[in-house]
């Protein structure tokens, strides 16, 4: 297989196992551009657009906590 066709497999795996995706603790590990790239799918399968968000946001703050940023606003 080429690269093309193993990106193309990987993206369908998560579209059809959305939930799971997003609630994993792999998630928060992604790249920035990875992230962007599963949540801005229109193929992912999810019941509401909040899952996506929340996905999101523990993303946000684990990325936080890399850069040694205080994960509450304001702070």
């Amino acid at each position: 297989m080429d690269d093309e066709k193993i990106v193309t497999r990987c993206l369908e795996l998560i579209d059809n196992n959305a939930k799971e995706t997003l609630e994993s603790a792999s998630f928060t590990e992604l790249r920035a551009e990875v992230v962007k790239t599963v949540v801005s799918r229109d193929t992912l399968n999810v019941d509401t657009e909040v899952n996506v968000w929340k996905a999101c946001v523990k993303w946000a703050e684990a990325e936080c906590r890399r850069q040694g940023k205080s994960v509450r606003p304001g702070a």
